[in-house]
């Protein structure tokens, strides 16, 4: 037998039976996804050419079965996420999806590892709908736009992007598996982060906690401009080179693709990259991604404030389906809505097969707040319906 991921899994580690549990929780969440988009009413030119690629990649899902590997899947959304990247030019860090997508491979060899590579492609997806629902209230608009005037955009960054920083986060517990598989050594390898990172980084560091101070003061239109001098969140600055130097994943990859696009996409040598487009599409989504992963005790997440971290951290914790390779570590979406209107409401009804999953979901009910609508999450465990409310 191939040692091949199938559906997320391993094939050697998991029964026919469990494969099979799993692709239809894909299958069954692929159909809604696409149901759903297929059902919106798009007039945004770019959230048109989006749908075109997402409607092109359902379709091409309707040759995949049960015994079709996660490795397929993986080459599907490659070929996806390369026609979006390239979509904006961006053709040097969509190489960085083919890296991550190839060591991913040696990822799944770590205990408890769950996939990441499809499940930020997963993210994309369900945050695409919402953002397209949400858009069409006006005020919730105004609130996207003041910070990027292409929201889609910078979704598509934040979400396909938000988890690239785990091959640097595990590879330490990769090495050391690798030695007690190879040696029967039996140690904790250690990396310092300050022997890998150029001065550029701590930089970047800066530059995220120069913006979020600015998203908090803002009253209108974001106001960040690069290298300008600009007022640090010492607070924020403080907790981002905390998480650095643990390597945690999403200071890790907001630092990564700012790198990409100011040396690899050479924004630097463009004046109207560099100070129109950098500040208003980049440093949201880069924002978002840092900031993904912080407990509740460090931040309180507004949506007036964060609109783009908010979603992040809410599709996010949404989707996990067909992630792990125990069969119980799942959870399936039954239904997700918008309710339109002055005061729309976000309606998703899960089934969760672990306990651990309505911790999870009661942290971010307390860590998300939002005024202008409202988010509804029902879980149903063993038969017993959890809700949770997201409101103000």
């Amino acid at each position: 037998m191939k040692n091949e991921m199938s559906t997320y899994i391993h094939q050697p580690q998991s029964n026919s039976r469990d494969l099979k549990f799993v692709f239809e929780i894909l299958r069954s969440n692929d159909e809604l996804l696409k149901r759903r988009i297929e059902e919106l009413i798009v007039t945004d030119d770019l959230a048109l050419i989006y749908r075109e690629i997402i409607n092109s990649y359902f379709k091409e899902l309707t040759l995949c079965d049960e015994n079709t590997s996660a490795k397929k899947r993986s080459q599907i959304i490659t070929k996806y996420l390369k026609n979006i990247w390239q979509k904006h030019g961006k053709g040097e860090t969509y190489k960085l999806f083919e890296n991550f997508n190839m060591f991913e491979t040696f990822l799944f060899e770590l205990p408890n590892y769950r996939g990441h590579y499809i499940h930020q492609f997963n993210v994309f997806l369900l945050g695409y709908y919402l953002l397209n629902k949400l858009l069409e209230n006006n005020q919730i608009k105004n609130v996207f736009h003041n910070i990027s005037d292409e929201p889609y955009f910078t979704w598509m960054i934040s979400s396909t992007f938000h988890d690239m920083g785990y091959t640097i986060q595990e590879i330490e517990n990769w090495f050391s598996n690798f030695l007690e598989m190879f040696l029967k050594v039996n140690m904790k390898y250690s990396i310092n982060i300050d022997d890998i990172l150029t001065r550029n980084f701590y930089d970047y560091v800066a530059y995220i906690s120069e913006y979020h101070l600015a998203l908090l003061q803002r009253s209108g239109l974001i106001q960040w401009h690069f290298e300008q001098m600009n007022r640090k969140d010492m607070k924020i600055y403080d907790l981002l080179l905390t998480r650095l130097k643990m390597k945690e994943h999403g200071i890790i990859g907001a630092l990564l693709f700012i790198h990409s696009i100011l040396v690899r996409e050479k924004f630097l040598d463009n004046q109207s990259l560099i100070y129109r487009d950098f500040p208003i599409y980049i440093m949201p989504a880069c924002h978002a991604i840092s900031a993904h992963h912080f407990n509740i005790e460090n931040l309180t997440i507004e949506f007036e404030r964060f609109p783009f971290l908010f979603m992040l951290i809410l599709c996010d914790e949404l989707q996990d389906w067909g992630r792990s390779k125990d069969k119980q570590d799942q959870s399936k979406m039954i239904e997700v809505d918008v309710i339109e209107g002055n005061h729309p409401k976000i309606i998703i009804k899960l089934k969760v097969f672990e306990e651990y999953k309505l911790k999870s979901l009661s942290e971010i009910e307390k860590k998300l707040k939002c005024s202008l609508f409202d988010v509804q999450i029902e879980a149903e465990y063993k038969e017993i319906k959890n809700q949770f409310n997201i409101k103000n």
